[in-house]
């Protein structure tokens, strides 16, 4: 069965680099960008398609996994 998942979504990773592990600090971080559109919602109000895309993610992954 063929499934199509779509997605807008860019991830950006910023990362330090140490020549010993340090525990005690981030060592890096990862952003997620959603390319596709802005909304303006309301107090406690979803957003449904961003929602809908990290499914998408979820299930690409699961499935590489």
């Amino acid at each position: 069965m063929a499934r199509i998942v779509g997605s807008s979504f860019f991830f950006v990773c910023a990362r330090d680099y140490y020549d010993e592990p340090i525990d005690s600090i981030k060592i890096a971080e990862v952003y997620l960008i959603d390319l596709c559109h802005m909304d303006v919602l309301k107090d406690g109000e979803k957003d449904e398609g961003f929602i809908q895309g990290i499914k998408g993610i979820i299930a690409m992954i699961e499935e590489i996994r």
